[in-house]
């Protein structure tokens, strides 16, 4: 399943396209981009930050809203537990609050 899921992102990278949230180009729900929106959380400094480059950043190659909302919450639950000392439970809420207002916009 691994393998399938590289090769549609390297597919996709390939053929010059760029998805994005408003126009997404893959509907698979795998969550590959998970892993390249870790970093987001870290290196940015507000959870607005987060949320628009983490969304844009799986949107790329993943259009699915399972993949997109999933690579949001883990990017600012990792930027809120690095930047707070919030319990993960606490900061899962606070990620959830902001995402629903967030979308709201």
């Amino acid at each position: 399943m691994c393998k399938n899921t590289n090769n549609s992102c390297i597919n996709i990278l390939n053929s010059g396209l760029k998805g994005s949230v408003a126009n997404p180009i893959n509907n698979n729900n795998e969550s590959i981009a998970i892993t390249r929106i870790v970093p987001i959380g870290l290196y940015l400094k507000t959870n607005e930050e987060v949320f628009w480059i983490a969304t844009s950043a799986s949107a790329i190659t993943h259009g699915h809203p399972l993949v997109i909302i999933s690579s949001y919450v883990l990017s600012v639950l990792i930027h809120i537990l690095s930047t707070t000392n919030k319990t993960i439970k606490d900061a899962l809420v606070d990620a959830v609050y902001i995402f629903n207002n967030m979308i709201k916009e």
